[in-house]
């Protein structure tokens, strides 16, 4: 004869199951983060070019052991660029999902973002050739 749980007894292991299963806030969050950032480097082959450059300018920076304040703004010119590289993904991907709807402002868009990268990229590039060439002067003469 098969056992029947009571209704009060079901719904509070029900309560316990779903409250161990919810994350906090801030877990939710971070799960979010690494699912982006995944999503991101999955999505995009310049990406794996970028991830490239950027390791060898870390590797370059220990060679040319920069100081504190040079690692700062190598480390913010880095981020600039992921950042707008994952806000031109966001961009395209919205614009393929309702793209057809906005031919000629989709892109314009896609364009813009870009051009986005691209602006980001240069800036970094003088960035790290600024602080690495004045070390590699005085370094060398």
């Amino acid at each position: 004869m098969p056992v029947e749980l009571k209704p009060s007894r079901f719904k509070r292991t029900t309560r316990k199951l779903n409250d161990q299963n919810r994350r906090q806030p801030w877990r939710q969050h971070l799960v979010m983060v690494e699912r982006g950032i995944i999503n991101g480097m999955r999505s995009d082959s310049s990406f794996f070019a970028q991830f490239f450059g950027v390791i060898t300018i870390i590797a370059a920076g220990f060679v040319l052991k920069i100081s504190l304040v040079e690692w700062t703004m190598v480390s913010l010119a880095i981020s600039f660029v992921i950042t707008a590289e994952l806000f031109n993904q966001v961009i395209r991907a919205i614009l393929d999902s309702v793209g057809h709807l906005f031919d000629e402002s989709a892109r314009k868009a896609m364009s813009m973002g870009t051009a986005a990268v691209f602006v980001s990229v240069i800036g970094a590039i003088l960035v790290t050739g600024l602080i690495f060439g004045q070390r590699i002067y005085h370094t060398f003469f």
